[in-house]
């Protein structure tokens, strides 16, 4: 490796990389994560955010009216959709397309850390990836998120192959078109996926200052940027209407961000469900002492300037903008479009490891190993998902032929009722407002009532629909589930059945 001498710094722009893949332990790598993503794949039902890619799934559903109603790009609803006609509907197809995406980034983070060390602290970031607990849950939803996080890998390795390799041409073009293609891609997959060209094109620029701005490099960096540009013009009538979409949606539920709000997120990348299991108090110590280490990896790499400007951008800097963007538009920050930068982070943490004292190696990786057990533990165990599969038992065995069911009008909803209790459908009315709700009571004349009720999506309170029904039903039975309860009511009783049952009694 020739060192550079910048400024004063010490930096290794243009490293040579170790000749030979450690494809063989790194294919064990993806063999962990394997098992750790499929390990209670269908452990809980579909929840309301997989209700939205249901939606692709249906007979007969037009893909394209669909995509323009809604908010997310159509790069993973059409790799769905592909995916469910190969291989059926059913939970484990619909959640395992991105356990592969997830599987397949291992590979990619080893070779983003050997770009910045030697195979040990590479592996070691791969290994750490793979036991992330945030990863492993959202690598287990059938969402977008696990490609958008595979997509940055590809981003991330093609800006750093640019800077590090940027005098050999045809490296540096290859670096160049991969972060370009791969960019795109983020784009066409989730909204937010376009931080990733400000904070991976930043860091090959950097990397490209910090050589000299050598002319060899010019090229490659041009034709990336054509590619981009090509890629971002066909992208830029979806954004528009998706854009459009989201400025007329009702449901729009991000928080302002908060100090609250950003201690949250920073707080759950590092301490991975251990709140959990341990409060407030200690989800913030298991922060602490991962942050610590993280800090460590930051001394150990502080003379490569290169490793340096892919930390801030990619580690600091999207969360940065994504608070710049819930200040100026609408509120963004949110966990879930910050998950790449899991990638950054496991290879600070890998240097951090092996940048603390010798005697204190092994206490620090045990240390780190525990937080990470501790929230996959809280992830399996406390941590479920809302229980459709019991609401839809009870109501296979208990719905009659005339009654009616009352759900919550949140988008995601009509498609996991749809998929659960099919039978349901024809008598499923949905409450999104006060005028369905009149309707609902209308129709609910002497019929028994079904009221589907989840906190997290009821668009009209529950106690108001109750009270809409109270003048002719009654609540007779109460079924709680995991994030969901169902409610029975009853026509109540007229005056001559109530004098019948008196006297009866």
């Amino acid at each position: 490796m020739r060192l550079h001498s910048v400024g004063g710094a010490v930096t290794a722009p243009f490293a040579v990389a170790p000749s030979g893949f450690p494809w063989l332990a790194t294919a064990g790598l993806m063999v962990v994560a394997a098992a750790l993503r499929l390990y209670g794949l269908t452990a809980t039902s579909l929840w309301i955010d997989e209700g939205f890619s249901l939606k692709f799934a249906e007979p007969g559903a037009s893909f394209w009216t669909l995509l323009f109603g809604d908010i997310h790009p159509p790069l993973y609803y059409a790799l769905l959709a592909g995916w469910l006609v190969l291989f059926g509907v059913s939970e484990w197809t619909i959640r395992s397309l991105s356990v592969v995406f997830a599987v397949a980034t291992i590979p990619l983070v080893v070779a983003i850390g050997r770009r910045f060390g030697d195979d040990r602290r590479a592996l070691v970031s791969g290994l750490l990836f793979a036991l992330f607990p945030l990863h492993i849950q959202y690598s287990g939803e059938g969402r977008m998120y696990a490609l958008l996080v595979f997509i940055a890998a590809v981003a991330m390795l093609g800006a750093v192959e640019f800077a590090r390799f940027g005098q050999d041409r045809r490296r540096a073009t290859r670096g160049a078109l991969l972060f370009a293609f791969a960019a795109t891609g983020a784009v066409f997959t989730q909204m937010m996926g376009a931080l990733l060209i400000p904070c991976c094109g930043l860091s090959m620029l950097i990397g490209w200052a910090v050589a000299g701005f050598p002319a060899v490099a010019l090229r490659p960096l041009l034709v990336g940027c054509a590619a981009l540009a090509a890629g971002l013009l066909a992208w830029a009538p979806m954004a528009l209407r998706l854009v459009a979409n989201a400025a007329v949606h009702g449901d729009w539920w991000f928080p302002q961000p908060s100090l609250r709000v950003v201690a949250e997120v920073i707080g759950s990348l590092l301490g991975q469900k251990v709140s959990v299991l341990f409060g407030i108090p200690g989800g913030a110590a298991a922060a602490a002492a991962v942050a610590g280490v993280a800090i460590v990896g930051v001394w150990t790499l502080r003379k490569d300037l290169l490793a340096l400007a892919f930390r801030v951008c990619c580690l600091v800097l999207p969360f940065l903008l994504s608070l710049t963007a819930s200040v100026l538009f609408r509120p963004v920050f949110i966990l879930r479009t910050h998950l790449w930068t899991l990638i950054p982070l496991a290879i600070v943490l890998a240097h951090g490891v092996f940048g603390v004292a010798g005697r204190l190696r092994i206490p620090v990786a045990a240390g780190l190993g525990a937080v990470l057990l501790v929230g996959l533990y809280g992830h399996h165990v406390v941590w479920q998902r809302p229980d459709w599969r019991g609401l839809r038992s009870h109501l296979s065995a208990r719905l009659g032929e005339d009654d009616l069911v009352l759900a919550p009008a949140a988008l995601g909803v009509p498609e996991l009722i749809h998929f659960y209790s099919p039978t349901a459908v024809p008598r499923a009315r949905l409450i999104g407002n006060e005028v369905a709700l009149r309707g609902a009571v209308a129709e609910a004349t002497g019929r028994a009532v079904w009221l589907v009720s989840a906190p997290w999506h009821d668009r009209v309170p529950r106690a108001e629909v109750v009270r809409a029904l109270g003048a002719s039903h009654v609540v007779v039975e109460t079924v709680p589930f995991h994030r969901i309860d169902l409610l029975r009511l009853q026509p109540a009783p007229g005056p001559a059945q109530s004098r019948e049952a008196a006297g009866g009694g």
